[in-house]
């Protein structure tokens, strides 16, 4: 994340990386370090008696800790805004039950991702906007595992990426890892963090 982070710090807002164990930590004992650490950043930024509204974007089953841990504490979801989620497998992921089917699949997947596809959906919360983008460039070793149906990013499909409540879904000429390297999808993330829409060019689905 920190090329993207690097962007959006030149686009004028102030970037914090979140780092999380994906493989020997649960996606519940992660999404309540990610709470603490966005409520304390959130303090950090405050001036005064006002506390900061907080921008949110996930990559992937960062995508998905995000929505988990706005469900799980209310006063980090009184505290944000905005919420961008980039290529995140919210529906389901083929690609990840290919790969509980090889031998040490589970090691492989993390608990994070595990738990995430096991529970139930945090739907969006409705006072937060909502931007989704998706990519349409099937590059990636998720391709030897499986063919995807319609248009996917090489690792996530479309309709796997789309998530019910969201404001905006917008359709990049990108593969799933580029998803947070591309200038393209870093000018997108700051358009939406600054208006809660995507560019009025881009490509909606």
């Amino acid at each position: 994340m920190a090329l993207l982070g690097n962007r959006l710090r030149r686009a004028g807002f102030s970037a914090r990386s979140f780092g999380y164990a994906s493989v020997v930590d649960d996606l519940s004992t992660n999404a309540r370090r990610l709470s603490a650490f966005a409520m304390a950043e959130g303090r950090r930024g405050s001036e005064g008696d006002a506390p900061v509204k907080l921008h949110l974007v996930g990559h992937s089953t960062g995508g998905a800790l995000l929505l988990r841990a706005l469900a799980d504490s209310p006063a980090l979801a009184e505290r944000v805004s905005r919420v961008v989620l980039l290529g995140i497998p919210y529906a389901d992921s083929a690609a990840a039950h290919s790969l509980l089917r090889l031998p040490g699949g589970h090691r492989m997947l993390g608990r994070t991702l595990r738990e995430w596809l096991a529970a139930p959906r945090p739907r969006p919360d409705p006072r937060h906007q909502v931007g989704v983008i998706a990519g349409s460039r099937p590059l990636g070793l998720s391709r030897i595992l499986i063919r995807f149906p319609g248009i996917n990013d090489g690792a996530v499909s479309l309709e796997e990426a789309r998530v019910p409540g969201a404001c905006d879904t917008i359709l990049l000429p990108v593969a799933h890892s580029s998803l947070i390297l591309s200038a393209g999808v870093a000018d997108e993330v700051a358009a939406f963090l600054r208006t809660g829409r995507f560019s009025p060019g881009a490509p909606r689905v």
